[in-house]
């Protein structure tokens, strides 16, 4: 399967998890000169006595080999963590979204052959300044 074709499956199977879990999708691969962000997504969640609006930057990384169970999760590197933030800054910056919670996610996907694909989502992965929490 071409690499591209496994990064749109990957992509697609994502979002159907995030909306499974209550998000709204409202950005796919959005595109900066200083970077790409593959999911962006939204919900309103409780906050102290009201609701807040979370905004999740979501990185996709999907594999088709079971040799390396993790490696999509490697793929992840820090050079590509400060990408993300920059296009998540100009994100809410040009769509003039200032009043939310940010946070970064990562969803790990191996596809598997005559199985469901194996789907691992990691809720605020990193923070904003690239840490892996």
């Amino acid at each position: 399967m071409k690499s591209s074709k496994v990064a749109v499956d990957g992509e697609e199977l994502a979002s159907d998890f995030l909306e499974n879990e209550g998000w709204e999708i409202i950005g796919r691969n959005v595109t900066y000169k200083i970077g790409e962000i593959d999911i962006i997504a939204q919900k309103t969640i409780p906050r102290g006595l009201g609701r807040a609006n979370m905004v999740a930057f979501v990185e996709v990384k999907t594999r088709t080999s079971e040799r390396d169970p993790r490696s999509a999760e490697r793929a992840i590197t820090t050079k590509k963590r400060k990408k993300i933030i920059l296009a998540s800054r100009m994100f809410l910056s040009k769509n003039k979204i200032s009043a939310c919670i940010a946070r970064f996610d990562v969803i790990a996907i191996t596809l598997k052959r005559s199985e469901e694909p194996e789907i691992r989502h990691y809720p605020n992965a990193f923070d904003a300044s690239g840490a892996i929490r």
